[in-house]
Parts: structure tokens; sequence; C-alpha cells
């Protein structure tokens, strides 16, 4: 793997001489790093205060970009084994309009819920809810997209 030096990484891509496997580190290495720099623990500065559930929060996404990008691997070559980056990327694209859209559903009437009840779900600190939340639209994405990858890499 190429760390720095991105035009030879470039120029083995035009030879198309970057295989399968390879680009698939590339895209867990760019998903990790992603999620670490987007983490709570890296933009805390951002925040009054980070708590228990913001780290637990980030762990948990951590470890699910891990296992969840190698599962949609798996899946992925387990069927036809190409264009598994293309895959990822455009899959996601759809996948991710619909959970935006489930989460503004939930988070619509959790705040309707919270006006009228006054169950106290929306604090200015970091909950138990917003983990569960995290892990469940965390969950549907990559049970999603594995659905899809497995029809597009074997067509069942």
């Amino acid at each position: 793997m190429h760390f720095f030096n991105d035009k030879k990484l470039a120029l083995r891509f035009r030879e198309d001489a970057v295989p399968e496997k390879e680009r698939f580190y590339y895209l867990l290495a760019f998903m990790i790093s992603f999620s670490f720099v987007t983490s709570t623990i890296v933009t805390s500065s951002l925040y009054a205060s980070i708590n228990q559930w913001d780290i637990y929060s980030d762990v948990f996404f951590f470890l699910t970009t891990i296992f969840g990008t190698y599962i949609l691997y798996r899946t992925n070559s387990t069927g036809d084994n190409k264009d598994f980056i293309a895959r990822f990327i455009c899959i996601s694209f759809p996948v991710t309009i619909k959970i935006t859209l489930l989460i503004f559903v939930v988070l619509t009437l959790t705040a309707i819920a919270d006006e009228f009840i006054d169950i106290g779900l929306y604090e200015d600190e970091t909950s138990a809810f917003d983990l569960i939340v995290t892990i469940i639209i965390t969950l549907i994405y990559y049970l999603r997209l594995n659905t899809s990858m497995r029809l597009a890499s074997t067509g069942k």
C-alpha cells in the first residue's frame, strides 16, 4: 500500500495494477481514518464536554466500520468479486438517503413525544438513548448495504 505516494498509486490505477483486495484495504483505511477524525474524541474541542456515552458511541462506530466494511467485502467476494469500491460507494448513496429520512422521522416523533410527555430525551449531553439510536441506525445501514451488495454480486 502507498501511504504517501498518491502519484505512484494513481499510475498503478492507470495501469490497472491495483487488485480488488488492495482496493478494499484502501477503502477500509479511509473508513477507519474518517471514523477517527469525526469521533467526539478528536472533535471534543467543539463541545462543552464529552461523557462516557460519547466514548461508547465512538468505539461502537469505529468497530462497526471495521467489521461492517469487512463483511461487505466478504459478501462481494463470495459473489462475483467485482467492483467492490464502486458498489460500496454507489449503493451507499440511496441507503444513506433512506436512513436520513428514517432519522428525520424518528427525531421528529421523539421531539413531539418529548414536548408533550417531557420524557427528557433531549438533554445537553449525549445519553444512552443517543447510543441506542446510533447502534440501530448503523446496523440498519450495514444490513441494508449488505443485502444490496449481495444482490449486486450474485443476483440473489
